[in-house]
């Protein structure tokens, strides 16, 4: 991708002298001036912010959660076991587990708890120093053949057997409901299971609307000084601030009404004073404040042309228990004057133009996925919806806030858009849910490592990654971003004008219309 005619005339003209005026004179004919679209917007993350500092044990956030979505999986578990098929023989609903009675059938529900033996704890972490052993490694996957499931509820425990137990499905915090029995030696003989489901939640219309508008949804920008990325980024400002493309390209740009970065901003940092002599680390910046200057420097750039949502991430410079609260403007001095720039919580809730949003900066699905056997990211965060909670795991293995009066994280309603952030690589699925709402279920990729970001289009839900690359280009320290070899071609295909912005090296360009190439031979 190149700049291209698209740039305002006045500014080619100042850094381009020796181009031919004629030329000049036919591209600035095919440069429209396009009004940025606008969208009403909303922010309804009240829910995660934490203004009532208050410390205690964590029981009560999974009462909270248990109360919370007791009746919504009672009648689920219901309608499965007492209808249909069941209806002959229907199982006993069961209120608490000590009421259960040894060989006879029935459901109950409870928080699932699932014991993993080499699940980290910070006892073997101490233990080990104390003995002057190395730690436990860190893994990838903290699963085992010897994991044990049970279903708590206020009452107690049960343990949980049977093939029909969802062992590698689940994860601590989930709330299931169980069909079975009580077995001789005490487990509970799993025959069927549930959870909440997608459509038993309260359903948000979609609203209509004839035009294209669009929610971009970066994660992972990893801005630093010393990143590779920094060409990227550039290329990813000129596009969304139109000044990158043709006509068609400006056209979508112009239809971009929103940018929601979700999480990790800035690069993750390493301590460059580690090893170091205390007379010459004690006059070295943070690493941390070289990186933040620089974000707060591409934000203002891309403040002044769009508004922006900017999440925390677990690299960023916020608290690390989730919710984690918005980035305080302070760190932003030149972008934290203008009123399109706003920090939000992660998790992050909005309404755009009556489309709903949710999703976090990654946290969660990770989180997933290192406790459960499931490889299919994509299949963790369709999940969570059938649990209709955002982060189970926490505060088992995911640090988070202990509420004590509510659980931010279970989903009274389904969102028309849930991502999630900082993946390896992008998925999207569409699932139905209650009244044929769909909901949009997006993977957002790492910015710096796939120079992808994801447009949603805000009419129908359509998603498109666009990847921002450099194809096939030579790229020196005498590289200009800004056109200032003075040198232009011309697609021989579709005669579209290509702007070369390479010293004195033969490197082939590729045309943003018809991806045809030419060669600069400045």
């Amino acid at each position: 991708m190149m700049a291209t005619t698209s740039v305002p005339t006045q500014t080619v003209r100042g850094l381009l002298s020796e181009v031919d005026p004629a030329m000049l004179a036919d591209d600035a004919d095919m440069c429209q001036p396009l009004q940025r679209k606008t969208a009403a917007y909303r922010n309804c993350s009240e829910r995660f912010e934490t203004k009532d500092q208050r410390f205690q044990q964590y029981a009560l956030l999974y009462s909270r959660r248990f109360m919370a979505m007791k009746e919504t999986l009672k009648t689920t578990a219901i309608a499965k076991w007492t209808t249909g098929e069941h209806k002959r023989s229907p199982a006993k609903y069961v209120d608490s587990i000590l009421e259960m009675k040894r060989g006879e059938r029935c459901f109950v529900l409870g928080t699932v708890y699932k014991d993993m033996a080499l699940k980290p704890c910070i006892l073997d972490d101490i233990a080990a120093r104390e003995e002057y052993e190395a730690p436990p490694p860190e893994r990838s996957k903290y699963c085992s053949e010897n994991d044990a499931v049970f279903l708590e509820d206020r009452s107690g425990r049960a343990s949980l057997a049977g093939d029909k137990l969802p062992a590698d499905l689940v994860v601590t915090g989930v709330m299931m409901g169980v069909l079975g029995h009580e077995a001789q030696n005490g487990d509970f003989m799993v025959e069927d299971y549930c959870f909440c489901g997608i459509r038993t939640a309260e359903p948000v219309p979609l609203p209509l609307r004839q035009d294209d508008a669009y929610v971009v949804l970066a994660s992972g920008l990893g801005v630093s000084s010393k990143n590779e990325s920094q060409l990227s980024l550039q290329l990813l400002t000129d596009f969304l601030t139109g000044h990158l493309g043709g006509e068609a390209d400006q056209a979508l740009a112009a239809s971009i009404v929103r940018l929601v970065v979700a999480g990790n901003l800035i690069a993750q940092t390493s301590d460059e004073s580690a090893g170091l002599a205390v007379y010459k680390s004690k006059n070295m910046a943070a690493e941390s404040v070289t990186h933040v200057r620089d974000a707060d420097k591409f934000l203002s750039m891309m403040a002044a042309a769009l508004p922006i949502d900017v999440m925390a991430g677990p690299n960023d410079p916020a608290n690390h228990i989730m919710p984690q609260q918005p980035l305080h403007r302070c760190m932003f001095p030149l972008s934290g004057r203008s009123k399109s720039l706003t920090a939000v919580t992660n998790p992050y809730d909005c309404d755009v133009d009556g489309v709903r949003f949710l999703g976090s900066s990654g946290q969660g699905v990770d989180d997933i996925y290192r406790f459960s056997k499931t490889e299919d990211r994509m299949s963790i965060l369709q999940q969570t919806l059938e649990w209709r909670h955002m982060l189970p795991t926490a505060p088992d293995t995911l640090a988070c806030y202990p509420f004590f009066d509510k659980d931010p994280f279970v989903m009274t309603q389904l969102p028309h858009v849930y991502f999630a952030g900082n993946q390896p690589s992008f998925d999207t699925r569409v699932t139905d849910g209650p009244g044929g709402q769909p909901v949009r279920t997006i993977l957002v990729p790492r910015f710096d490592t796939s120079r992808t970001v994801v447009l949603v289009n805000l009419r129908n839900l359509e998603c498109t990654p666009v990847c921002v690359l450099l194809r096939s280009l030579t790229v020196s320290n005498s590289w200009c971003p800004v056109l200032a070899c003075h040198t232009w071609h011309r697609c021989q295909s579709c005669r579209h004008s290509l702007g070369s912005s390479v010293h004195g090296t033969d490197a082939r360009r590729f045309c943003t219309l018809c991806t045809c190439e030419t060669s600069c031979t400045a």
